[in-house]
């Protein structure tokens, strides 16, 4: 797990013990040793915001290209170590470089197909799908009555009425609302 306390964020915090507990191998990568790492047999170092050059993807599904503003103090970009312990198990990894991480991505998922890492330094972000259907991204997916009517009605409790003019609801789980991870 790459910057995520599952055993902090997630309301069953049992079933999530209980499954990191069975599990035979627990990878963490963290800032620091979060709750989740106890269950790790082993817990790699992350970067912070500052270190990270590259991309981020938000809960929006906006991907926007992020700059570094000093070298990792652990020595190795996030991607660096994963490349590292995939060459460690023989699997030959070749980036150079971040942007070549999101080339892949954008190569191997069609609703990723129309990003590219020279998209997002030209236009600074971009909300998937973005694809040869929607080739500057979508920013509203689902605009019909039903949809809303099948979301609110399955999540009574996390839905409000929203005056925009664009959507009928706001449905949000509240760890969900504001940024719950760790890196």
């Amino acid at each position: 797990m790459q910057g995520e306390d599952i055993l902090q964020s997630d309301p069953d915090t049992k079933h999530v013990s209980a499954g990191l507990a069975a599990m035979e191998l627990v990878v963490v990568q963290d800032l620091f040793l979060v709750e989740t790492a106890n269950y790790a047999h082993v817990f790699l170092p992350g970067a912070t915001f500052l270190e990270k050059d590259g991309t981020f993807t938000n809960a929006e599904r906006r991907i926007q290209r992020v700059r570094r503003v000093m070298s990792p103090k652990n020595g190795y970009a996030d991607w660096e170590i994963t490349q590292l312990i995939a060459n460690a198990m023989g699997l030959g990894w070749n980036y150079t470089h971040p942007g070549e991480v999101m080339d892949e991505v954008a190569r191997l998922t069609p609703r990723f197909a129309g990003v590219s890492y020279s998209k997002l330094e030209k236009d600074g972000s971009v909300q998937w799908p973005c694809n040869d259907a929607s080739p500057d991204g979508m920013p509203i997916m689902h605009v019909n009555a039903s949809h809303a009517a099948r979301v609110s009605s399955s999540s009574p409790n996390m839905c409000r009425p929203t005056r925009r003019q664009d959507r009928a609801f706001l449905c949000c789980s509240p760890p969900a609302a504001y940024s719950r991870n760790t890196m």
